[in-house]
């Protein structure tokens, strides 16, 4: 029987834990945490799968945990989770003045370039020279139910939550391994100097009529189930979480812009979360010496604005770490 520590309950640290559950059933899990959902970053995000502020993390790493991620997704929603875990496909047109939108790799179902003369309506539209535009048809994972959804499920399978705030990791030198999802919070346990918050601001608006998501560059207008998400800003180096009226005008002006009706939106509130930025997701096996016992840590952190869209895909990857730390032999599926 292995015990293992994960520390962080966002949707990184959920996943891993519940994904270790999943696949190594002989081990306990016990996550620390000094807040829950929806007292974190996580639950301020829209929940869009869609690749977004990874840095120079590389692409191809990004897009297999991605699927891994986008696979869990379909599987829940198959399965009839969705209104639980707060899972909804939809319709989203993504446009850019610059950068190249296509995802590929055949992850989200049905993209295809727009048609010239949409992309020249559409631009024509918003006054702007749209380079490149794709229509696709993805997901959305709401962190405000999926994190309960998560929390749910871990303690059913036998986890246990212990709120309390890791300062060093020899409090947890009584664990076989410990799993390092703190995000913002990896530089005091750490020492990292690669991480950095990435601000965000996103408005909530009640617009029922919407039945498509819009992505232009830094500007999204994202649905969930009960509202549609306006976003959003991107500060690195920010740690400020008070909202600006001046950013909650902006955002709203340039979504009104790109939908005009919402200008009539009902706005429900406007929230503030730090993403944790980081140089690449760090993803990897330390060992330390933890009370005079070498203890594998495995890092996973730094996911920037991925969060969401990288964190079952990682948890797998975790799962394999652990496995390689310990020797602990893949089950056979009969």
């Amino acid at each position: 029987m292995y015990s293992f520590a994960v520390i962080g309950a966002g949707v990184i640290g959920l996943s891993a834990a519940t994904a270790i559950q999943e696949h190594i059933p002989s081990a306990t899990v016990t996550i620390y945490s000094e807040k829950l959902s929806p007292e974190i970053t996580s639950n301020v995000a829209a929940g869009m799968w869609a690749p977004y502020l990874y840095q120079r993390t590389d692409a191809g790493k990004i897009l297999e945990w991605g699927k891994g991620t986008h696979d869990q997704l379909l599987k829940l929603w198959k399965a009839g989770y969705a209104n639980e875990a707060g899972i909804c496909l939809q319709f989203v047109k993504s446009l850019s003045e610059g950068v190249d939108v296509y995802i590929g790799e055949n992850i989200v179902y049905g993209e295809h370039p727009m048609p010239v003369e949409e992309v020249e309506f559409m631009s024509k539209l918003f006054n702007k020279k749209f380079k490149t535009a794709v229509n696709y048809v993805s997901f959305t994972c709401e962190p405000s139910k999926y994190l309960p959804f998560l929390h749910k499920q871990f303690v059913h399978n036998g986890g246990r939550i212990v709120l309390k705030k890791i300062n060093d990791f020899e409090e947890l030198s009584h664990y076989d391994l410990v799993v390092n999802c703190t995000g913002l919070g990896a530089p005091l346990l750490t020492g990292d100097t690669k991480m950095t918050p990435i601000r965000g601001t996103v408005s909530r608006v009640v617009a029922p009529w919407q039945f498509h998501s819009v992505m232009e560059d830094d500007i999204y207008i994202i649905l969930n189930m009960e509202n549609a998400v306006l976003g959003t800003t991107s500060q690195f180096g920010d740690y400020d979480t008070t909202v600006r009226e001046v950013e909650t005008k902006n955002i709203n002006h340039y979504c009104q812009n790109l939908v005009p009706s919402l200008e009539n939106a009902e706005l429900i509130k406007t929230n503030v979360g730090l993403r944790p930025g980081r140089v690449e997701v760090r993803l990897e096996t330390e060992i330390r010496s933890l009370k005079g016992k070498q203890t594998a840590i495995v890092h996973n952190y730094g996911h920037g604005g991925c969060g969401v869209t990288l964190s079952y895909g990682c948890a797998l990857n975790v799962v394999q770490l652990v496995r390689a730390a310990l020797n602990i032999p893949q089950q056979s599926k009969l």
